[in-house]
């Protein structure tokens, strides 16, 4: 069962891993899938394919994936499974330059 994180959380499993908001995880333990859900940190993903998400830059739209991929470019630290909120927390933090050279990038 495919499941979308809504708050961050620990593995019960794997102590070292921890999941973040807007990440799509399996599980295939249906008992487990569901008391995640029952207990507020996940939600059943729909159409996850389908759901493309988009970053707003220099008044321009990117999707996610897009962004993300430039940012590490210019050697801004983001994670992989960083949602939309978390790159625009890193957009808002760059200085004049990487900014720059960021819209250089995606142009």
């Amino acid at each position: 069962m495919k499941l979308k994180v809504l708050k961050r959380f620990w593995d019960i499993k794997d102590q070292h891993r921890s999941y973040e908001p807007d990440e799509v995880i399996e599980i295939t333990d249906e008992v487990r899938a569901n008391n995640m859900i029952e207990r507020g940190y996940c939600e059943v993903a729909t159409d996850v394919e389908s759901e493309v998400k988009t970053i707003t830059f220099n008044e321009k739209e990117f999707e996610l994936k897009v962004v993300k991929d430039a940012l590490k470019s210019i050697d801004v630290q983001v994670a992989n499974n960083a949602g939309v909120d978390a790159v625009n927390k890193k957009l808002a933090e760059l200085t004049d330059e990487q900014l720059v050279a960021l819209a250089e990038i995606l142009a």
